[in-house]
């Protein structure tokens, strides 16, 4: 199978050099699953929740840095980690899949005061990565079967009262 490849934008590798952090080694800061976000966009403020239902603007998009290639079957997922409950943040990210995707997580503030995630912050958040590589068909498995066609014959017969 082929790898996924990760390209860092020219804030992201900025920063971890000033930082003095390999930027070859980013995928492989910690032990955890998956790669620990951060902002490297411009500051990011996440409206409150009144300012959110007010005027409907409160889904923040987070420049990560990272664009990503990967191959066919392959998934990038956003997770939040264990701190994300302590946060008043809902995550609204979607798959990410596909040659020169960006990950860019999508918040949601439901507190009661902005957020201001400055450039450079961790997120509390990971990518994943899942692999899509199984056949899927219906079960075949013969109690299944007797159940859905006692079902199907119910219906049937219903229809035609």
């Amino acid at each position: 199978m082929e790898d996924i490849k990760i390209k860092l934008s020219n804030a992201a590798l900025t920063w971890l050099a000033s930082k003095n952090v390999n930027p070859f080694l980013y995928h492989s800061l910690d032990d955890l699953p998956g790669i620990h976000l951060r902002n490297f966009g411009p500051d990011v403020t996440i409206p409150s929740r009144t300012k959110y239902l007010a005027f409907q603007s409160g889904v923040s998009n987070i420049d990560t840095g990272i664009s990503l290639s990967m191959p066919a079957g392959v998934l990038g997922i956003i997770v939040p980690t264990e701190t994300f409950a302590e946060t008043s943040l809902i995550n609204k990210s979607h798959f990410i899949f596909g040659p020169g995707a960006h990950c860019r997580p999508k918040l949601i503030n439901y507190g009661e005061s902005d957020i201001v995630i400055p450039h450079g912050s961790e997120l509390p958040l990971r990518l994943i990565f899942s692999t899509q590589l199984h056949d899927h068909s219906v079960s075949q498995d013969e109690d299944y079967v007797e159940k859905a066609k006692k079902i199907i014959n119910s219906t049937i017969q219903k229809r035609e009262i």
